[in-house]
């Protein structure tokens, strides 16, 4: 280790986050045996470590909360300073605050006889606690759990510096939609189905759109034949060359002959026409062939006799068929309350008025939501909507086969997860690409990174791994989103990271190859093993995945980061 030099010679180490866990552990044990004089530490040590120390010494007053540096609190001081002078291990212990660009004295002074902090509850609900209270529990039931919750009894007994803002809020959306269809004790539902009409008449739109596509393609392509004259939506005449298919589009490829101009150029320049832009097709063609040279053309298309040119009937191009694919979609709109309620108006059609001020309100505190008394109960419901959904839940709010499985994800993005898995995104994958693949929903900072690649290091397949685990979820992602629900941000270089770690490099070359603090980058390794064994856990559902789990587990876990 590049720092056994000083710890053998000076007998003093240093202490914290971004160094090897087994290297802290080492600091630990010798400063508890009293082998060292010094260490020069972070926070870490303030808590979960029992140094036995006669000094601290306090340089600066602030500390890093892993976003920004936030000034210390009262049991920040006194867990730091009371690794001085432990009972039982010393008879005296010193704290001393030196003065320097860091350091506010009267903080200190402030905070060393002051009170320790309140204990709070930081119960907060996510998709993973939601899928495994239903697995055995009725939403009735979980209600009342809620209601049991030391963070219910300090909202009923401390309040929130929220609770009046909500009222006031409550009392207002009450006002606006009495007789609402949907709960306005519940915003978020009013939001949702909003949303979620909103969602669907797009879809019900694009499906028609599609059809109507089709519909112009089955009638126009037996007639779009080289040689064909159409007529553009611009206006002008076009000569068709050549069709083909380009991502599901029908493109013509033609030359466009104005309103009846000579051909004076050399070189034809074809032109890119989708077939949604022909307004109509003339019963003319002209001999076209690749041996016909454009002296040749320039004579076909001036012997073209413009003023007689006659349309094709076009009256069936384009018709939608009886049984139209969006149906389907617009029958989930029948099942939205917002059809049969009398304020239809003002939440789908009024787009700027008190009620759109309102629900912006209620969205910019829905993260909030389970510090206000009842909004654990709400948040929960936003969630289980959320799960109902995509698929996990029901519409008896049990559990889907999907949703029992995903039970076993206890992580922080089940349900990302989850997705990629039941799309195959992670289907028949090597062991090293599958940790490459969990490994980005694992660091939860936004952190891009250069990637210093080195000769030798091919990383095409976890690019590709990448993307299609980012294509899988995307929709997932942009629901959640729009439903009010953060995603991380999902980075490349973990992944990159992770793959050539499971493929054997050095310890050193993985550090030389991404520039992060060597316990920032064991902890990427560590928190990637736990995922990894959330999905082996996955061994009867998805078998395959699970021993694929395995493996990669144990192609990760090695020395340095990990020593038996």
């Amino acid at each position: 280790h590049r720092q056994m030099r000083h710890l053998l010679e000076s007998l003093v180490a240093s202490h914290h986050g971004g160094q090897l866990p087994y290297w802290k552990v080492l600091v630990e044990k010798m400063m508890n045996k009293g082998y060292l004089e010094a260490i020069f530490s972070t926070s870490t040590v303030a808590a979960g470590v029992n140094f036995p120390a006669r000094t601290v010494v306090l340089v600066q007053s602030d500390r890093y909360n892993g976003r920004e540096f936030i000034e210390l609190s009262a049991t920040d001081l006194h867990q730091m300073i009371g690794r001085a002078g432990r009972r039982g291990k010393d008879q005296i212990g010193f704290a001393l605050v030196v003065p320097g660009l860091h350091q506010d004295p009267q903080l200190i002074y402030e905070l060393k006889d002051s009170p320790p902090e309140p204990v709070t509850s930081q119960i907060h609900i996510n998709f993973s606690m939601v899928l495994n209270l239903l697995l055995s529990h009725k939403p009735d039931e979980i209600k009342s759990l809620l209601k049991l919750s030391f963070a219910a009894y300090q909202q009923r007994h401390c309040g929130s510096r929220l609770k009046g803002q909500w009222d006031s809020l409550i009392k207002q959306l009450r006002e606006l939609l009495p007789e609402g269809k949907c709960d306005t004790t519940d915003p978020y539902e009013v939001l949702e189905n909003i949303q979620k009409r909103s969602d669907l008449e797009r879809e019900a739109k694009k499906l028609d759109q599609t059809l109507r596509y089709q519909n112009t393609i089955l009638a126009y392509r037996p007639m779009l034949k080289p040689g064909r004259l159409f007529l553009h939506k611009n206006g002008n005449v076009y000569a068709l060359f050549d069709t083909f298919m380009q991502e599901g589009r029908l493109i013509c490829m033609a030359y466009n002959l104005g309103k009846g101009r000579s051909l004076r150029k050399k070189k034809l320049r074809l032109r890119k026409v989708d077939v949604n832009q022909i307004k109509a097709l003339f019963d003319y063609r002209v001999a076209i062939s690749p041996e016909v040279s454009v002296e040749r053309l320039r004579n076909i298309f001036e012997g073209i006799r413009y003023n007689e040119l006659r349309l094709l009937p076009t009256e069936d191009m384009g018709e939608q068929s009886e049984a139209s694919p969006s149906e389907g979609v617009r029958q989930k709109l029948q099942d939205i309350p917002c059809e049969r309620c009398e304020h239809y108006h003002t939440c789908h059609q009024v787009k700027k008025g008190p009620l759109r001020r309102l629900l912006r309100e209620f969205r910019a505190i829905a993260m909030e939501l389970d510090g206000i008394e009842g909004g654990l109960w709400l948040s929960f419901k936003r969630h289980l909507r959320f799960l109902k959904e995509t698929g996990f839940v029901d519409a008896n709010d049990n559990l889907t086969p999907d949703g029992i499985w995903a039970t076993k994800l206890r992580l922080d993005q089940p349900l990302l997860i989850a997705e990629a898995i039941r799309r195959g995104a992670f289907n028949a994958l090597y062991p090293e690409l599958l940790a490459a693949g969990i490994a980005p929903f694992v660091w939860d900072r936004v952190q891009e990174l250069e990637l210093r690649v080195q000769p030798g290091l091919e990383l095409d397949q976890v690019q590709e791994v990448f993307g299609q685990v980012m294509d899988s979820i995307s929709a997932m992602r942009s629901l959640k989103a729009r439903r009010g629900f953060d995603s991380p941000p999902l980075l490349f270089w973990p992944a990159a990271a992770l793959y050539l770690w499971a493929k054997g490099i050095t310890w050193e070359q993985l550090l030389s190859f991404v520039a992060v603090d060597e316990g920032d980058m064991a902890s990427l390794i560590m928190r990637t093993a736990d995922h990894l064994r959330q999905v082996a856990s996955l061994k009867d559902t998805h078998p395959q995945l699970a021993e694929t789990a395995l493996q990669g587990i144990e192609m990760i876990l090695r020395e340095p980061v990990y020593i038996i």
